[in-house]
Formats: structure tokens, sequence, C-alpha cells
């Protein structure tokens, strides 16, 4: 993928962030916010490593779109995956990962035309383990390396004998630092390969996302290449917009900024806010992981209950709230300890008239007696 069109995507994704935040601000459903923030489940994530691991592109191949389906279902249950590959879910995940690359076809005698492919194959000869498989020359042997074929935009960094960095800079500035997508590879002790996404000062341990059977069978140059051929082609979380009213303040833990574009300076910057659990990856562009989307719905909630004048409990911890709210919440409890104060005179001055009338009572029955 060129410069330009990069820049284009990049883009593409800050206008669809702006226009959901948008969205959900005018009055979106409940349902279509719940759709919006369950993109970033693992089961896409699972069946789009899978894909990788088992199709390339290939200029002139061709590949039957069934074949795939079939392939995918019949691997479903023994690598455990948690839903089951239907024709929508892989059509839209080989569109999303080789996009214009690849094309759907129809091929064959017009009584039996078939949907296939073209420009994907199926991966053969991939290096499976051996018995005797060392992992650690191989760890080893990738680091020192320089052939090794990175995607475009992509350099390693070895940072000693058992950590490799992967770097990927992207054409977007948070808080005066530029993002990075960052791949960290170790190797354990215990002669196991585990892989860490970073980026924004938040990570991704991709045991989460429950892939490492998919590639376990792989060779650590193998495995590395599908890990990274993710990466590459997953869209980032954007983080959600924060309010113009400075004032207002999510309980979530989060980290502000401003989030602009480096290649295209005709796009408005945006404050935008980033849960300190982001998810980083999304399965569409321009959306939100589901926790900063939590973060987003605070800000909203707070602000409604701002506007509709909603008090809040007198009881509440006042390390969450603003000045103005500090100030707000000592205001009704003042109202109503004067109330309070007002009731309790009220309850004696009755009792003291009643008092001295019977004491005037009594005394006038005394007089008449005597």
């Amino acid at each position: 993928m060129s410069t330009s069109e990069i820049a284009a995507a990049q883009n593409a994704d800050l206008s669809r962030a702006h226009d959901e935040e948008v969205d959900v601000e005018n009055g979106a459903s409940n349902l279509k916010r719940k759709r919006a923030s369950s993109l970033d489940g693992r089961p896409r994530h699972q069946w789009k490593f899978w894909l990788l691991r088992n199709y390339a592109h290939s200029q002139g191949g061709m590949t039957l779109f069934n074949e795939i389906v079939e392939h995918a279902d019949k691997e479903k249950d023994s690598l455990r995956l948690e839903t089951s590959a239907n024709p929508k879910l892989v059509g839209d995940l080989i569109s999303a990962l080789w996009g214009d690359k690849v094309k759907k076809v129809r091929r064959g005698q017009r009584i039996d035309r078939k949907y296939c492919v073209l420009n994907l194959i199926r991966k053969q000869g991939q290096t499976v383990q051996p018995p005797d498989y060392d992992v650690t020359n191989d760890f080893q042997q990738l680091a020192k390396n320089d052939t090794f074929q990175l995607p475009i935009g992509w350099y390693k960094v070895v940072d000693n004998p058992c950590r490799i960095s992967f770097v990927h800079p992207e054409p977007l500035e948070f808080g005066n630092q530029r993002i990075y997508k960052e791949i960290v590879m170790e190797l354990s002790p215990e002669k196991n390969v585990s892989f860490i996404v970073k980026s924004h000062s938040c990570e991704l341990h991709l045991s989460t996302l429950n892939v490492e059977r998919i590639v376990k069978d792989l060779t650590v140059s193998e495995k590395t290449e599908v890990v990274l051929d993710f990466v590459n082609t997953s869209k980032l979380c954007l983080g959600c917009i924060l309010p113009e009213d400075d004032s207002i303040r999510s309980l979530i833990p989060h980290q502000t900024g401003v989030l602009k574009t480096l290649n295209n300076s005709e796009v408005l910057t945006q404050n935008r806010a980033f849960s300190s659990k982001c998810q980083l990856f999304v399965c569409y562009a321009g959306k939100q992981c589901s926790k900063c989307s939590g973060v987003s719905r605070t800000y909203k909630r707070r602000k409604g209950r701002r506007e509709t004048g909603e008090s809040f409990h007198k009881h509440c911890n006042k390390r969450y709230l603003t000045k103005d709210e500090i100030f707000q919440q000592l205001q009704e409890q003042r109202k109503l300890n004067r109330k309070h104060d007002q009731e309790k005179e009220d309850d004696q001055s009755p009792g003291s008239e009643d008092g001295e009338s019977n004491t005037s009572d009594d005394s006038g029955t005394e007089e008449e007696k005597d």
C-alpha cells in the first residue's frame, strides 16, 4: 500500500470515528451502541488470524470460495474457536485483509458456475515444528537475520537475545507524541514465545485472543510472519471524542489529549480520550473498542445529569466530583440542614405553649378552690 493510500485510509478512519460519535450523540439506540462496542470481539480476530495462517495473496491464483468456508468449518472444533465461520464472515474478512488485491468471480459452465476468489491461494509447504525443534536457536537466528521480510513501513529492533521488537510509525500524533504499532516478541526461560502489541501507552497480549492454537505447530519465523500480517492489517481504536465542557470528568481511568493526523493538515484536530485498558484493535475503521466506549458513555451520562440538574447523592465521595459539583452538593446539604433545624424549632414551639397553658389552668383551679 502506497503512502498516499495509507494517508487516505487514515483520514477516512478519523472521519468515520467522528461520524460515529455524532450519531451516538444524536440519540443512537442502545442496540446500535452495543453492536459498535462488540466489534472488537475475539471470534472475528480469531478467524482473521486463521485466514492469514492458511491463505496468501498470489497474482493469478484462484481458490473456490466454498472450499475456504468448508476448510474453516472442519477446523473450528479442533482449534476450539468460539464461533462458526459463515460465508458472510469469511467474505468480509477476505475483503478486509486483501482488499482490491483479490476479487470474487464466478467460474465454470453456465449451468454450474461457482464463486471463486481470484489472486488468493492456500498456503503450501509451511515449516512445521519437527520433534527435535530448537526454539531458542530459531529465535536467535531470527534476531540475527537481516533478510527476514517485513511488511512495508516496519522495522526490527533487537533489544537483547531474548527480546525482539517490530515497530511501525503511524501517521497520527496523540498528546504531542507520535503513535506507533509495536510488537514485542519475547522468549521465556521455559522456551515459550509470547507476543505483546503496544500502542498509545496501552498493550494487548495476543494470548487474550486465544489464537495460540492456530499457529502452535509453526516455527518461530512462520509465527512471526502471521502476527506481523495480523497487526499490520488491523485497525487501531481511535478512542472517543471528549465533550467541550472541560469540567466534566469520567470515573473510568483514561488518558486525554489532542489527536491529529500528520499527513493531512486539513483534517481538524480532536480532543480524544483512550481508556487505560484500551483493547487497541477494532474490526471496522472508525469504531471504538468496548473499553473506550465505556469512557464515552460515562462522559455522556454525567453531561446529561448536569443538563437535567439531577442532584448527587449526599454521601457521594467528593473525590469523584468537580469543584462545581462539590459546591452544588454543599448547597443542597445546607438547605437540608436549614430545613431540619426549622422543623426541629416548629416541633418545640407548640410544646412550650401547651406547657404554659397547662400551668395557668392549674393555677386558676387552685384560686377557685380558695
